[in-house]
């Protein structure tokens, strides 16, 4: 039999591909509370169209906060900036958004339930197939992007029996 060989993503497919997953998250407003980003769907009578609102002051605070963590600027709202990701503000914003994934439960936002755990299934369904120019693969784990040096030749749910060594990225 003959062996396979594995498909990589380049980062423009990758960063597309991110973006599918943000906005299918956006649609259950998962963003709402902590970058200000609200979906609106299509009312019954079907006078009102699907659209995406901002609280600017959220997402101006987003920015700043990012800008304090990660030392990057001006990449939210998404919608506007994804396209001029390169990996590293990519990854950073993957790791943000990972950890700070919640629906609200209240009208005042203050509560939510935990979407990190299915926003990283849904990111490592593609992740682990980018190879960067520097041949390592990603996969987000714990809201943090862990860097292998191997293929993976077992199921992605054990990376620690995948490869020799494990990096954190950042």
């Amino acid at each position: 039999m003959p062996s396979r060989t594995p498909v990589y993503l380049p980062l423009d497919q990758l960063k597309n591909k991110f973006y599918l997953t943000y906005k299918k998250f956006r649609k259950l407003n998962c963003f709402q509370c902590t970058i200000g980003v609200r979906y609106f769907s299509r009312d019954r009578t079907g006078y009102r169209p699907s659209c995406v609102k901002y609280n600017e002051p959220l997402v101006d605070k987003a920015n700043s906060e990012f800008l304090r963590q990660y030392s990057m600027q001006d990449v939210f709202p998404v919608e506007g900036h994804y396209d001029s990701y390169d990996e590293r503000t990519l990854f950073a914003v993957i790791e943000y958004l990972s950890s700070r994934c919640r629906v609200p439960t209240d009208r005042y936002h203050r509560y939510g339930v935990d979407k990190s755990t299915e926003f990283q299934e849904a990111i490592n369904k593609y992740l682990p197939f980018y190879k960067a120019e520097n041949n390592k693969l990603y996969k987000l784990d714990d809201n943090r992007i862990l860097e292998f040096n191997k293929l993976f030749e077992a199921p992605l749910e054990k990376p620690k029996e995948l490869c020799a060594e494990v990096y954190v990225h950042g």
